[in-house]
């Protein structure tokens, strides 16, 4: 089934990123929906321009991303790294070498993830990918007392979304540091050789709801399984602050 972005995905956006505690929402334009113009159907009504949002560029590349030293980069060796799930067993991204990986920075009670777990391209993307040998891993990179935080909170979250796939904790924020996690969600691809292929946003609902709609991690994923070059290699993230400690 095709994913739509529907206007009240479009209209809440404002709303999402003002749920979102910590110090900032990545989603911080104001968005202005236009007026509706004589005929245009309801879909297109929601994929309008927003005044104040910038449009992402089709280059494979957001100038408004600026990797920090020594964080991951496409085309580069992902870093390894080894946490805990929430059943307390250790997992190592070096283990599922040669396999293709997916990470999702998460907090379950970000809006934005809420919203693309229950409503939006999360509801099944990890179950369909796993069912092509994919790894998907969730981070939470939130500290302690922050929103989301937890092993019992982040336990109780796989039932609640029905997640194929366990959450892996990092309340110190090193992993999270080290890919320069910015947005719960976002999305990160590693390929069968260890070297990441994408990082940024899930899809393209949010902040700029452009038109066609696209799944910019989905595409990523189908190209890297079809050992093809990754056209749109790195896009902006949005979504709730990942609540690092500082």
């Amino acid at each position: 089934m095709s994913h739509v972005i529907t206007p009240v995905l479009l209209i809440t956006a404002i709303s999402l990123a003002s749920s979102c505690t910590g110090k900032s929402a990545s989603v911080t334009q104001r968005a202005v929906a236009p007026a509706p113009t004589a005929g245009q159907s309801t879909i297109e009504q929601a994929r309008a321009p927003v005044a104040g949002r910038q449009e992402m560029t089709e280059s494979g590349q957001d100038s408004s991303i600026t990797p920090r030293p020594n964080s991951a980069r496409i085309g580069q060796r992902a870093p390894d790294f080894e946490l805990l799930d929430v059943d307390g067993r250790k997992v190592r991204l070096s283990q599922y070498r040669g396999k293709v990986v997916v990470l999702e920075w998460y907090n379950p009670d970000c809006p934005f993830v809420a919203e693309a777990h229950t409503r939006g391209a999360l509801t099944n993307m990890a179950r369909r990918s796993m069912e092509r040998d994919v790894v998907w891993l969730a981070i939470n990179s939130g500290a302690p007392g922050r929103q989301g935080h937890g092993k019992v909170r982040n336990k109780r979250s796989v039932s609640e979304y029905e997640l194929p796939h366990t959450v892996l904790l990092d309340e110190g924020g090193t992993v999270g540091k080290a890919y320069a996690a910015k947005t719960t969600p976002h999305m990160y691809i590693i390929d069968s050789d260890g070297n990441l292929a994408y990082r940024g946003g899930l899809d393209s609902s949010f902040p700029n709801g452009s038109s066609p709609y696209k799944n910019y991690t989905q595409l990523a994923l189908d190209q890297v399984l079809a050992s093809e070059r990754v056209l749109i290699s790195e896009t902006r993230p949005w979504g709730c602050s990942v609540k690092y400690a500082n």
